[in-house]
């Protein structure tokens, strides 16, 4: 069986977005510091959003 790879969610960007600010999504204590640039973030979040067309 193919290993899955990307999930689909059923959350809108707004409310992850919303969740973010209350604090209910985070990174994890143990990640390390936040060092991608704007316009990174931006091509992975679309190379997300294209993989789910």
């Amino acid at each position: 069986m193919p290993k899955i790879l990307l999930k689909q969610i059923t959350y809108s960007l707004t409310s992850l977005i919303h969740d973010i600010e209350l604090g209910e999504i985070g990174l994890p204590d143990i990640q390390r510091p936040f060092v991608w640039e704007a316009a990174k973030v931006r091509d992975l979040f679309d190379s997300m959003y294209q993989a789910f067309q």
